[in-house]
């Protein structure tokens, strides 16, 4: 049986891809664009991370757009994210 718990310890600490794009995300608005998010307003969707926000806010986002995601795939380099909605 502790052979099974000390197997099972190594992936407790792993985190899901998409929790990392979120916090990535939330983390790259809030210093760059000065944009409060939260991380409950961030989805990942195959390629894609949408943000829930007021339509002022989305329009901040996307003067930062390619910013944002040029620098999500340098900080995520599995995510292979293409646009910010």
């Amino acid at each position: 049986m502790e052979q099974i718990a000390l197997y099972l310890a190594k992936f407790t600490g792993i985190v899901p891809q998409e929790r990392i794009l979120r916090e990535a995300t939330v983390e790259i608005l809030s210093r760059r664009a000065g944009i409060p998010i939260t991380l409950e307003t961030v989805f990942v969707r195959g390629n894609t991370v949408f943000i829930h926000a007021s339509p002022a806010v989305k329009n901040i986002l996307f003067m930062y757009k390619e910013d944002v995601v040029r620098e999500l795939q340098e900080r995520v380099s599995r995510a292979s994210i293409n646009d910010v909605r």
